[in-house]
């Protein structure tokens, strides 16, 4: 997993050990979940998204698409705002997580590529 800035600028050396889980919902949604999600000292906890699930019949892969958002005012970091996008099928997930209003960083990306 990389953490990026909105530039691009790497944020830390790759986060590893990170899973990211998809619950069938129902035939057009499915629940994400990215549990106890830290990356360089920070941690943010569970992100959990519903997304819209889309058929894609030329590349035989479901697009994916969600946004939410993530409560930290507890520890003083306020809501960051969540949004989702990318592609599953049998066998690989590639989702894209962009973190809004993330302290020192405003934005953050980051890029998950990963295998049943």
């Amino acid at each position: 997993m990389n953490i990026k800035t909105a530039t691009g600028a790497a944020v830390g050396d790759p986060v590893t050990g990170q899973k990211i889980s998809l619950t069938k919902v129902s035939d057009s949604k499915v629940k994400l979940v990215l549990a106890n999600f830290s990356f360089s000292g920070i941690t943010l906890g569970n992100i959990e998204a519903d997304c819209t699930a889309t058929f894609d019949a030329k590349d035989n892969e479901y697009d994916l698409v969600g946004s939410t958002t993530l409560d930290l005012s507890a520890v003083g970091l306020g809501t960051l705002g969540i949004t989702i996008s990318g592609d599953a099928d049998n066998r690989e997930l590639d989702v894209d997580i962009t973190v809004s209003d993330v302290p020192v960083f405003n934005v953050i990306k980051v890029d998950f590529e990963g295998t049943k």
